[in-house]
């Protein structure tokens, strides 16, 4: 039985040495099968409308069950990043060399240019923190904890997993804070842009 568990709560990890494998080859096949996509789209998109409600001072405004609303509702706010974001180079070059580069919607440009923990961390430099701060958050849902530097100290990088059939897909990345407020930025103020043009 001890066998078993012990087993069952590796098994995540070697899936994200598998999904760490097919991001360093760019192997979109091998990616896209073990990609998630709608929740890990779901997962982003939640983040960038908070982030825009805390941001625009709105959630201050709303009641708790407003901002849950409005945080499934407004995903749209979050598609045109979304879809930059999740291209499959973007995303292979994230995952594979821990860096977001620079977004361009229109005719701006957000400049992001983040480096955050690779998938290949979890078994080098910070595999013990790894090892004593990730979790099952679900039975069949698990989250890698990784360290990584921000303004400040250190803020935890989640990195979601979730088991589909027999194959544990990524479906969730915790995008760091300041990665969420220049997007949230870009947003508020491309809102306030047509309305200065009109002027």
């Amino acid at each position: 039985m001890i066998v078993v568990a012990v087993a069952y709560w590796l098994w995540p990890y070697a899936g994200a040495y598998e999904l760490a494998e097919a991001a360093a080859m760019h192997d979109a096949e091998a990616l896209t099968q073990r990609i998630n996509a709608p929740a890990l789209k779901r997962s982003l998109a939640r983040q960038i409308v908070s982030a825009y409600l805390k941001k625009s001072g709105r959630a201050d405004k709303m009641g708790g069950w407003q901002r849950s609303l409005a945080t499934s509702v407004g995903a749209t706010l979050a598609d045109p990043y979304l879809n930059q974001l999740l291209a499959p180079d973007a995303l292979a070059t994230l995952l594979a060399q821990g860096r977001i580069g620079q977004i361009t919607i229109e005719n701006r440009t957000v400049a992001i240019d983040r480096s955050v923990p690779t998938l290949q961390s979890i078994y080098a430099a910070h595999f013990i923190h790894v090892l004593f701060s990730s979790y099952f958050d679900g039975l069949a849902s698990f989250r890698f904890s990784v360290p990584t530097e921000r303004q400040g100290g250190e803020q935890d990088y989640g990195i979601h997993l979730r088991l589909s059939g027999l194959t544990w897909r990524l479906s969730g990345i915790d995008l760091p804070d300041d990665v969420l407020d220049r997007i949230a930025s870009d947003a508020i103020a491309a809102e306030k842009r047509p309305s200065k043009e009109g002027t």
